[in-house]
């Protein structure tokens, strides 16, 4: 066979081709299950940041500091949202104007409402890391009170019921 060229590949060197190949699409495998962490939501940001610090000493101001655990978290969720509305929709309802009920829920109905929340409570959770050491424990401490009282009206729906 006069002027063809034959080419010719050891069999090693396509082994290595065949493993290297196998070991990208196992990467590729492995990057396309990992999924990205879900973003806290608002609320969510809100109760581990800003109220999970100060759930203790909130309770302790309060008459329910010695409940059973379930007990606790029954409370605790009634109290979340008597302090999502002091700490987060109250600002945004002075910001934005609102006066009526009707009002506000137009606000709360808005498309990008999530990213107000989301700006407020990062707001409050550099507020708590902000300024001197003496500041930020009496904002704390403040937090903490409001979040007692938010405790004591949650309370006087269980006992009303």
């Amino acid at each position: 066979m006069p002027g063809k060229i034959k080419r010719t590949v050891s069999t090693t060197q396509q082994d290595n081709n065949i493993s290297e190949i196998q070991e990208l699409k196992k990467m590729v495998k492995e990057l396309q299950n990992k999924k990205e962490p879900r973003k806290l939501s608002a609320l969510n940001k809100l109760k581990k940041y800003v109220l999970s610090p100060i759930t203790e000493q909130a309770m302790a101001e309060t008459d329910y500091y010695d409940l059973i655990p379930v007990d606790k978290m029954r409370l605790l969720n009634k109290a979340y949202p008597i302090i999502w509305e002091q700490l987060v929709l109250k600002p945004l309802y002075q910001k934005y104007g609102c006066r009526s009920a009707e009002d506000q829920e137009r606000l709360k109905a808005k498309r990008n409402i999530q990213l107000e929340y989301n700006l407020q409570v990062d707001s409050i959770i550099d507020q708590m890391k902000s300024g001197e050491l003496d500041d930020q424990e009496h904002f704390k401490e403040d937090l903490a009170a409001a979040f007692a009282k938010a405790i004591q009206s949650a309370a006087q729906t269980f006992d009303s019921q």
